[in-house]
């Protein structure tokens, strides 16, 4: 965990406004973001949401937590509040609207962070793969190098190679739209 709480801030920002290669572009002041997670102990986001809430609360990222869809999707102008949306949980199901809420926040400039599960979420939404850029196919655990491919894009600033054990997911359906930032050996 320690590890991902390193990476996050450099996530974040690669995701609420380096879209471009312009580091300019990166919003000023604190970001304030919505963390939709899930009431299960697999993929355990009750537990890990306050450790990096008070990780990045220090670095002036700001998290409000949500395990229900309909509270964090449901209605577009709450969700319009947060500079961007972080994903980690176990969710099978999104009603079209929900989905409709959280590509407009996307297309309209909101960063939309995937992590880890998320790309197994929302079965039953097809284009929910070209959102997160691919879809969840199998994983297994083990130790891994990694690789970083873009050492001059803004959000890999201090970023360093580094050895680590997780699941390692492997997905299906890829875009061909996504930046490779790093990879893993």
């Amino acid at each position: 965990m320690k590890r991902l709480i390193l990476l996050l801030p450099l996530l974040l920002l690669a995701a609420l406004g380096l879209k471009t290669d312009n580091p300019a572009a990166v919003k000023e002041g604190p970001l304030r973001i919505l963390f939709l997670g899930h009431d299960s102990e697999h993929h355990n986001s009750n537990e890990y949401f306050p450790m990096l809430a008070k990780a990045m609360g220090r670095e002036g990222i700001y998290f409000d937590y949500h395990t229900n869809v309909e509270e964090a999707l449901g209605d577009y102008d709450y969700l319009s509040r947060f500079d961007g949306v972080l994903l980690y949980a176990n969710h099978d199901r999104i009603t079209p609207k929900q989905f409709e809420n959280l590509t407009r926040f996307v297309e309209e400039g909101g960063g939309f962070i995937p992590l880890h599960c998320a790309s197994a979420c929302f079965g039953n939404e097809p284009k929910f793969t070209q959102l997160v850029g691919g879809k969840f196919a199998h994983h297994q655990g083990k130790e891994f190098t990694t690789t970083v491919i873009k050492p001059d894009h803004p959000a890999m600033k201090d970023v360093k190679e580094f050895k680590a054990w997780d699941e390692t997911y492997v997905h299906s359906n890829q875009t061909d739209d996504r930046t490779i930032l790093m990879v893993r050996k």
